[in-house]
């Protein structure tokens, strides 16, 4: 669309001159007779394509330089393909097109890598990429496939377990979540996104204290983690505890959390936490 109308401000442009030329020279019209028409068509085609140049229509979006992948997935890319610079840099083009959401292309490559029969490490860090590709693309089941294949030769691998997990929490099926989020950080206790991604599905299945336990102990790795903050504020004016209330929605809030998302959703959830209470009476 954009350069539709890149290719309308220069026809208009070449048009108007065209014509003021054509009226000039063959229908013997004065020079001067629509000479404040043609001024005012060129000004507005110049302004407009000023504003083209200034909001970048028809230009590229840079593209991140492949150092920038290497640094930012320095944990996954550590040791892989350190002695196949060929293939480390096909690894680094397919994670730039995953970034830039491309995904049939990053896949291919991905695929392609994966031909070759690497080795373990390498093997997996290609199944773990396209995994991420296949979730962002909204194609789970497939994402799946590729970090149990992880699971075979690692069952340890911290990321396949955590991403396992959340995609079984996202599906809303809270045991099999629960099973892989456990074994994440068994795998590694200190691994906040699975204390943090436990205490949302138990928060969603309505065990509310411990889904504020696991808030607690993200915070204990984290104590800026907005989602464990935001829950526990939510679930605190579910309880009736003002003070605590107050305490997590600021913190919250200084956090990137919309407050006003937190008062929503905790109004929503006193109200249930209250008619719990209730059927729970003699």
């Amino acid at each position: 669309m954009k350069r539709i109308l890149l290719v309308i401000i220069v026809v208009l442009l070449v048009f108007s001159c065209g014509y003021y030329i054509y009226e000039v020279a063959v229908q013997g019209a004065s020079p001067t007779e629509n000479l404040g028409r043609l001024i005012v068509v060129l000004l507005s085609c110049l302004i407009a394509l000023n504003r083209i140049r200034q909001s970048g229509i028809g230009q590229r979006a840079e593209r991140k330089p492949l150092s920038f992948y290497e640094k930012h997935f320095w944990q996954q890319l550590e040791h892989v393909y350190s002695r196949d610079a060929k293939s480390r840099k096909k690894l680094l083009e397919a994670i730039r097109y995953f970034d830039e959401d491309k995904f049939a292309p990053a896949l291919k490559i991905l695929e392609n890598l994966k031909k070759a029969r690497p080795a373990k490490r390498e093997f997996n860090c290609l199944c773990l990429f396209s995994a991420l590709c296949y979730t962002d693309w909204g194609l789970t089941d497939a994402a799946i496939k590729e970090y149990e294949t992880i699971l075979i030769t690692e069952p340890n691998h911290v990321t396949a377990l955590g991403n396992l997990g959340l995609i079984y929490s996202k599906n809303g099926d809270y045991s099999a979540a629960e099973k892989y989020l456990i074994a994440s950080i068994a795998a590694d206790p200190n691994y906040v996104y699975g204390y943090n991604n436990l205490a949302y599905v138990y928060y969603r299945t309505g065990d509310f204290g411990v889904a504020m336990e696991y808030a607690h102990k993200t915070l204990e790795i984290q104590s800026n983690f907005r989602q464990s903050l935001t829950l526990l504020a939510i679930l605190y004016f579910a309880k009736g505890d003002e003070e605590n209330y107050k305490k997590y929605r600021e913190l919250a809030v200084i956090n990137g959390e919309s407050g006003e998302v937190i008062d929503n959703i905790a109004s929503e959830i006193k109200e249930r936490y209250e008619e719990d209470d209730a059927e729970s009476e003699d």
